[in-house]
């Protein structure tokens, strides 16, 4: 989903693609789609262009306008793409009001001259009235320099195209994954591998296997990096967790790993606050585990206690 604005020459609808803003507006449009296009595994279901016009000029005008803008916009891209004329959808928004007022009652300043607080109320005022369209524009214009203001400064950003891709991702079965996996692994991603791993009981091997090698193909991968902890904080191997958990840092979903980390580790005091951060998400789990705490404290204190009776 986004937004372009682009530059149309006053009353027409051609799209110039070295006009103005156009090369970078178009430039941002086709990339959304060329990343989507040029993937195998993805297809595209809709392209849903629908057509901004800010309020000066006939209503009726402007609906015709922006209708012609999108049209534009839906050919410009068929030109770049083999995509279906029955894939697309075109929508048009006359005369973007609910836009103008928000920035109106905003009046931040940011992108807009600002307005003073008579001007703002009488454009509010004739913005949130039952009259026509028509009616209202003609009410701005009486308004003198304050029409020359919204003219220059707040409609522009009104007349625009938005756009919005609906694709469907192919998701692949267990099995055809499993072939994939021995063939091109490179080409599932983090959660298709998790898949895999999950057939196999969480302290076998081949699940170590799987949890490693998933976090080798998506190092940047925050799931890929906590299972990863994970599975070497079940091989008792509390270092080579480590590795992989200063990568997600205080990321909440880490929590329980890091809990455990200090757990095995000896700071109880840390272990006790990672498992109190998990109690909302997962209070079983995070009670059980603070039961261990406790025991861990509980023998602490015990060899403490014996330690300074041996000084005596």
């Amino acid at each position: 989903m986004g937004e372009a604005y682009l530059d149309f020459e006053a009353g027409k609808s051609v799209i110039l693609a070295d006009f103005r803003r156009n090369p970078a507006e178009l430039e941002k449009i086709l990339a959304s789609i060329r990343q989507i296009a040029d993937d195998p595994d993805v297809g595209i279901n809709r392209i849903e262009i629908t057509g901004y016009a800010s309020p000066e000029g006939s209503w009726r005008t402007n609906e015709t306008l922006s209708r012609n803008r999108a049209s534009a916009l839906k050919e410009f891209i068929r030109r770049q793409f083999p995509i279906a004329d029955n894939l697309f959808a075109v929508g048009v928004v006359a005369e973007d009001w609910e836009t103008l007022r928000r920035i109106v009652e905003e009046n931040s300043g940011v992108n807009h001259p600002v307005l003073s607080a008579t001007e703002q109320a009488r454009i509010l005022t004739i913005i949130d009235s039952e009259e026509a369209p028509d009616r209202k524009e003609a009410r701005l214009r009486a308004l003198g320099s304050t029409w020359q203001t919204l003219l220059t400064g707040y409609f522009p950003p009104l007349r625009r195209v938005k756009y919005q891709i609906t694709y469907t991702v192919k998701d692949y079965s267990t099995e055809p994954i499993g072939v994939l996996l021995e063939k091109e692994p490179e080409q599932l991603n983090a959660y298709e591998l998790f898949r895999v791993a999950e057939q196999y009981p969480r302290d076998s091997e081949e699940w170590h296997q799987k949890m490693e090698q998933t976090v080798k193909l998506h190092p940047e991968s925050v799931e890929a990096n906590i299972n990863a902890a994970a599975s070497y904080l079940v091989q008792g191997e509390p270092d080579k967790a480590r590795e992989y958990l200063d990568k997600v840092g205080d990321d909440p979903r880490a929590s329980n790993n890091w809990g455990a980390y200090y757990l095995m580790t000896g700071d109880a005091g840390k272990a006790e606050t990672y498992f109190r951060n998990v109690i909302s998400a997962d209070p079983d789990g995070a009670l059980n585990n603070l039961m261990e705490v406790e025991k861990v404290k509980e023998d602490q204190e015990r060899q403490r206690t014996r330690g300074r009776r041996e000084a005596k």
